[in-house]
């Protein structure tokens, strides 16, 4: 019986132990970090939600970005421009001249991994590092103006 006892209890001991999960890390944003905006990044989350639309954006060294926007076709549509990064405050210009829909309070988080863009009305989108797949590159399509896409921008 006090065999019996011990093997339950060590039993109930490892199913506690194994059952439980550590928490993840929080994610956390340092100041100052924006210079790590330079990378290819996936949307995730739009306005808190998962995002529905399926879009790629690479910030270049040279002050230059490329989008790869998936919204409400099957195919991407590509586009490009030149963007400033002020202090955290990002800011853009299309190729054909069009200016971005809003100012962007960038953040990248501590380990480079996640961007975080606030508009001017507090949606924010989130971004994680991953790079652009070729296939994506390859397929898309120039878009007939900027103004029919460039949501996420």
């Amino acid at each position: 019986m006090k065999n019996l006892k011990i093997f339950s209890l060590a039993v109930m001991l490892l199913v506690a132990m194994v059952g439980c999960k550590p928490e993840p890390a929080p994610v956390t944003f340092v100041p100052g970090d924006v210079n790590k905006i330079v990378n290819e990044w996936h949307l995730v989350e739009f306005a808190g939600q998962p995002a529905e639309f399926d879009v790629y954006v690479d910030f270049n060294e040279d002050d230059t970005f490329e989008m790869y926007e998936r919204n409400f076709t099957y195919e991407y549509v590509y586009s490009n421009g030149n963007y400033v990064l002020s202090g955290n405050d990002l800011t853009g210009t299309y190729a054909d001249g069009t200016e971005w829909n809003n100012t962007y309070r960038a953040e990248v988080s501590a380990d480079g991994k996640v961007l975080r863009l606030h508009t001017t009305d507090g949606t924010m989108s989130v971004y994680k590092q991953e790079a652009i797949p070729e296939s994506v590159k390859a397929n898309a399509v120039e878009p007939a103006s900027v103004r029919a896409t460039g949501y996420f921008l």
